[in-house]
């Protein structure tokens, strides 16, 4: 069911302000994953204090302008949902963890104002189904949800496999 124009407004503001004071967005794609899973999901972010919301895209887009979460527009593609968290690193230990277990959740972007400690909490992420090589480019496991990670004003590399 499409929203009309004072009900997307009303979307746009709250989480515009939950958007004011967040240290960290994590933006996953949700794609293949059932209801009961989303509702765990949804669960664990509320024990730990992380605002999580499916938004379209457009609208999501208009909340962040202005903000230094701006630049993550051009990432916001797809059946996206949103952690958004006051703690730098909250949002993106819920999503990480729940990906352990749910290979379907590709975590696509995750900015904050500390690229590093982001960096830290997403990098240690279950390796592909492939063995010890993923392609043969590489030697190292293949850590394919973090090669989209954008981690704004940083040289980090989450993985040297390009498969």
């Amino acid at each position: 069911m499409s929203l009309n124009r004072k009900e997307k407004a009303v979307v746009i503001e709250d989480v515009t302000t939950q958007v004011a004071t967040a240290q960290s967005i994590v933006v996953a794609e949700y794609r293949g994953l059932d209801v009961a899973s989303v509702t765990v999901l949804r669960k664990n972010a509320r024990a730990s204090g992380v605002y999580l919301r499916v938004l379209k895209n457009s609208l999501a887009r208009k909340a962040i302008v202005g903000t230094p979460f701006e630049a993550l527009s051009t990432k916001l593609v797809g059946p996206l949902i949103y952690a958004i968290s006051t703690d730098p690193v909250a949002a993106a230990k819920v999503l990480s963890a729940f990906a352990k277990d749910n290979e379907k959740l590709a975590i696509k972007a995750g900015p904050c104002p500390t690229p590093f400690l982001m960096s830290m909490v997403l990098r240690p992420w279950p390796q592909c189904h492939h063995a010890t090589s993923c392609c043969r480019n590489c030697s190292e496991p293949c850590r394919r949800r973090s090669r989209n990670l954008y981690v704004p004003s940083t040289k980090f590399q989450p993985s040297s496999c390009v498969a």
